[in-house]
This record gives structure tokens, C-alpha cells and sequence, in this order.
């Protein structure tokens, strides 16, 4: 961003949590893995540089649940994907969703994808991770990870109140950029992408309902190139700013067009931009379209194909080493968005169901290996894993 340099002078700084596992982001995949640590007895710390959790799902306005089923009548993302929904749903926030999912199955007539309200779904995930147990600690930024002896010994952060140190056993990064990761010295990989704006309407008859009023999408940048890769802070910010005033552009053409449109308003435009695939660690494993339908061995749960209405190809299958990064600090591992996976499977991965499916392994693996006072990620039992997941309702197979 640029090539001038300026000194900055060596510091200690205070500490400001110690945990058994630190979870940097609070968006789906991290709260996932901070409900699943702390149930598993971890001392856990969630770390959130905006005041609220669920990430794109809430602050982004990706209402839909995208996707909990197989389009063939059965769901495949039990544990916490269906908590969280079921959590949200209990507060009078998901519209139309069929009464089979509690019966573990969906509608065989097709993909169902629930709307929901952001500020019922923001509720529900901060009465999930506070009965756990875990410590929220909103608007912090993590910075810079410090090594020693190959791990993260501990999370530098930012804060209003100056820079402070988290202290960890195991990392989780579910900053959904791979933040953390590469920041560890661990590989990583970036994609451009298409940035989307959804923003909600309100004052339409029959528009979904009084929670989630209606949501429009906006995809690409509206005035520059539609691909960026969503790591540079000007770019974002010029894309935001384009974003919302063709938000309200695409509003007034709307009134204009569309009969009973006339008292038409914007009830909320993103409050984080949003990304889909930007940057992913590179893992021990990568989930490929090879994993669609096939056998995995070592597999923590699964990932509909949500890009096709009808008779998907199968689902994903997700192995415990796609969250391992393949070099960098011993006890980091990844969820959500930024987990290892190329071509189709990442944009299968990115979205809320498989991002809780991925941070509910990643929590317990990290709580597993501080039980046992492992030192490297690579050292742990994966069938306790799967038995602990099997356990909690996830869907393994």
C-alpha cells in the first residue's frame, strides 16, 4: 500500500486475557468454535472487532441460511449450524422455515433457504456463546501474533484503550480473511472476488415480514471494476461508499417502477463489506471437487452445495487437516471462510451452515489438544475429535 517506511520502537504490553484458546472473530465459524472449546471445558476467549457477533450473517446482511440441506430431503449440518438456527427461530426471527428440519430431514421439492432477521440472529448468538461460558471481548482488532518456539505464545490486539496482548494455548483464526494466519507466517492463497451489497427495504406490503423486511442485492462494484480482492483498505472503502449511494439510487428506481413501492425506505445497509472469497490458509488438506460425494477420511463434517436448486452433486466432505495449516505456528488452525479448500469447494465452504460446521470442529480440536498439553495441532486424535462431534449432533457421513 505503500513503500515509505517508518520506525516503531520495541514495547511490552499488557495482558489483557489468558485462555486456553483464543478465537480471533466472531462471526458464524467463530462462534462455533468458542461454544464448541468452551463446552468441551476450554477457558475460551472470543475476540470481535465490531460491537456485535455473526459477521456477513448479520452485519452483512446475508440473511439467508445458506444451506443446511442436500436438496434431496435430508440436512447434513446438525451440531451448532442447527442450534444457532434453532436459537434465532425461538426468538421469532426466521421466516418459512418448514417444520421437517426439526424433524432432521427437508422438503424434498427442493432447497429451502430460511430468511432471517440480523438483530434476532445477533441475539441468539450472544445467548449461545455467553451461556458457555466464553469471554466476548468486543471491539479489539488483532494485530500481530508473537512467536515463540514455533507457536503463538500470544495475540497482539488493538483496542480504544491502547495495545494489549491476548494470551492462548491454541489459536483459532475465523477472521474469515485468514488475518491471523498470515500475519503467523503461515501460507495462505487470495482470490479476487465480486464484493455483493445487500441492503433491507422497508414500507413494501407482503415483503417478507415485519423482522427481516426485504432484501436487495447489488453485486460488483458500482462504479470501477467488479473484482477486488477485498485487502486493500482504499479500495474497500471507495467500494463502500459507491455501494451505499447506489443503494439508494437502485431504492428511488424501484419506487418508481413498481406499483405500491411508493412509501418505500432503507431500513440498513451493511455495516461490513461483503467479501465472499478472499484469502484462505493453504492446509495439510485442501477440499477440492474431488470431496463431492466421495469418502474422506478423517472427515469433521459436511458442505451442501448450495449453488444448485435441485439434485446438487453431493456435499462436500471436510477433513480435519483442511483446518491444520501446512507450515507457520504449531497451534493455529483455521474455520469459516478461510479454511483450505480450491475452485467450487470454497465458495461451497464460505457460507453460514458449513462456516459453523468447520468452527464447531475447530473449537473442539483446540479444546482437545489443551486437555491433552499437546504442542502441535498435528497431535491430535481425530477419532476423539469425530466422536466428540458425533456427540454434539453433527452430521459426520
Amino acid at each position: 500500500m505503500g513503500a515509505s517506511r517508518v520506525p516503531e520502537a520495541a514495547r511490552k504490553i499488557e495482558v489483557l486475557a489468558s485462555a486456553d484458546v483464543v478465537v480471533a472473530g466472531g462471526g458464524v465459524a467463530g462462534c462455533a468454535a468458542a461454544v464448541a472449546a468452551t463446552r468441551a471445558g476450554a477457558r475460551t476467549v472470543l475476540l470481535e472487532r465490531f460491537g456485535y457477533l455473526g459477521g456477513l450473517a448479520t452485519g452483512g446482511l446475508v440473511i439467508w441460511y445458506v444451506v443446511m440441506d442436500d436438496g434431496k430431503g435430508r440436512v447434513v449440518a446438525g451440531g451448532l449450524a442447527s442450534e444457532f438456527l434453532r436459537r434465532t427461530e425461538d426468538l421469532g426471527g426466521v421466516e418459512a422455515l418448514d417444520p421437517a428440519w426439526r424433524e432432521g430431514r427437508w422438503p424434498e421439492s427442493g432447497r429451502l433457504l430460511p430468511a432471517f432477521s440480523p438483530e434476532a440472529a445477533k441475539r441468539a448468538l450472544d445467548e449461545v456463546v455467553v451461556e458457555s461460558g466464553a469471554e466476548i471481548v468486543f471491539h479489539v482488532l488483532a494485530a500481530d501474533p508473537i512467536i515463540a518456539d514455533g507457536r503463538i505464545a500470544a495475540l497482539a490486539v488493538e483496542t480504544k484503550c491502547g495495545r494489549y496482548a491476548i494470551k492462548g494455548r491454541f489459536f483459532v483464526d475465523a477472521t474469515g480473511d485468514a488475518d491471523l494466519a498470515v500475519r503467523a507466517g503461515a501460507p495462505v492463497a487470495e482470490s479476487e472476488n465480486t464484493l455483493s451489497c445487500w441492503f433491507r427495504v422497508g414500507g413494501v406490503p407482503g415483503a417478507f415480514g415485519p423482522m427481516t423486511g426485504l432484501a436487495l442485492g447489488l453485486f460488483g462494484d458500482p462504479d470501477g471494476p467488479s473484482a477486488i480482492t477485498g485487502m486493500d483498505v482504499r479500495a474497500l472503502s471507495k467500494w463502500e461508499l459507491d455501494a451505499r449511494a447506489a443503494a439508494w439510487r437502485r431504492l428511488e428506481e424501484m419506487k418508481r417502477e413498481r406499483p405500491g413501492w411508493e412509501g418505500a425506505y432503507i431500513l440498513d445497509t451493511p455495516t461490513q463489506p461483503d467479501v465472499r472469497r478472499t484469502r484462505r490458509i493453504r492446509g495439510l488438506a485442501e477440499v477440492g471437487e474431488r470431496d463431492a460425494g466421495g469418502d474422506v477420511a478423517g472427515c469433521i463434517g459436511l458442505a451442501a452445495d448450495w449453488r444448485h436448486e435441485n439434485s446438487p452433486p453431493g456435499v462436500w466432505r471436510i477433513p480435519y487437516r483442511a483446518l491444520v495449516p501446512r507450515a507457520g505456528p504449531a497451534n493455529l488452525l483455521a474455520a469459516g471462510r478461510c479454511v483450505s479448500a480450491e475452485g467450487g469447494a470454497w465458495d461451497v465452504l464460505r457460507v453460514i451452515a458449513p462456516c459453523a460446521v468447520t468452527g464447531e470442529a475447530a473449537g473442539l480440536a483446540a479444546a482437545l489438544l489443551a486437555r491433552e498439553d499437546a504442542i502441535a495441532c498435528t497431535d491430535l486424535d481425530e477419532e476423539k475429535l469425530r466422536a466428540g462431534l458425533a456427540e454434539a449432533g453433527a452430521v459426520l457421513d
